[in-house]
């Protein structure tokens, strides 16, 4: 069994927290492969392990990560999205969706924010929606 990890998106702030506690935890799982997909910003060089690889993934790459992933899973496997964003297509095998942005799923008032913000977050807003 592999667990595939699509963290292309992730670089700082919360989401590394928890990329970082995920890679850490592996260690206790000898027995799994982890094919772990990352922001080319990442540092991944204290994770290295055995059991884990890394694939570094540029910006323009993040929504063709899922097709990279589907080539490579099998029914056994398990694919986690770490991105706040469900994949735009579906894989053979179980998948999971790990959603720590409140902003995307809940009616909260962006005021405050900036317009790129604001941007980025309706955009996610949109992609979570209609990939649902």
């Amino acid at each position: 069994m592999t667990i595939f990890v699509n963290a292309s998106n992730i670089h700082t702030g919360g989401g590394k927290v928890i990329l970082n506690d995920f890679i850490s935890a592996t260690k206790f799982f000898n027995q799994i492969n982890f094919k772990i997909y990352i922001d080319s910003r990442f540092n991944f060089t204290e994770f290295e392990r055995k059991n884990v690889s890394f694939t570094k993934t540029k910006k323009r790459q993040r929504f063709l990560v899922c097709f990279e992933i589907e080539k490579q899973t099998h029914n056994d496997d398990i694919v986690i999205y770490l991105t706040n964003i469900p994949p735009i297509i579906r894989h053979k095998c179980k998948t999971v969706l790990m959603l720590q942005n409140r902003f995307v799923i809940d009616y909260f008032s962006l005021s405050g924010f900036s317009i790129l913000t604001k941007i980025r977050i309706n955009l996610k807003k949109f992609l979570f929606f209609i990939n649902k």
